[in-house]
């Protein structure tokens, strides 16, 4: 009798630890099942599709673009460029608030990039060392409160995508 006791026992134990495992989460929970560990919640160390999958639901950007193509404003609403291609200037979507509650600003836009290419904070991720050398990032510079200019080395017809990946 005693080996079947000890039997019913462990089989309460596992339908419990799986129970367990299928607890709902709190609501303020993000769950995501992914087929790699994620190394790194910092946007300018990110070189991975799978910490980039994350981010992008933690992080916005400017500009989003699909698999098929299609173009969504994110943070910004309009985008302008200059003739000789060089100068990105996006105005952000009012009212964007950052996770304190804090007013987005054109600034905090600027930091961002200037941030990722400062050498030193030495980041590694694809933003300074695959889009940043690719379209030849030079500055980013708050112009006022909701509009940031963007300025690249050389005109780049590929630079709208690659801008839209920080």
């Amino acid at each position: 009798m005693r080996p079947i006791t000890s039997l019913l026992w462990a089989g309460t134990a596992s339908l419990a630890l799986v129970a367990a495992a299928h607890a709902q989460p709190a609501e303020d929970t993000i769950v995501v099942g992914l087929s790699a560990d994620i190394t790194t919640f910092e946007p300018a160390n990110i070189s991975s599709r799978d910490n980039a999958n994350i981010a992008r639901h933690i992080f916005g950007t400017l500009y989003t673009i699909a698999g098929d193509g299609t173009v969504t404003p994110d943070l910004a609403e309009n985008l302008e460029v200059s003739e000789d291609g060089l100068k990105y200037v996006y105005t952000l979507r009012e009212g964007l608030t950052c996770h304190d509650g804090e007013a987005l600003t054109a600034e905090d836009a600027a930091y961002t990039f200037n941030r990722a290419k400062d050498p030193a904070n030495a980041f590694t991720g694809n933003t300074p060392g695959f889009v940043f050398s690719s379209i030849g990032f030079e500055s980013a510079a708050a112009l006022d409160d909701r509009r940031v200019e963007i300025t690249i080395a050389r005109k780049n017809p590929i630079a709208f995508g690659l801008i839209a990946e920080v």
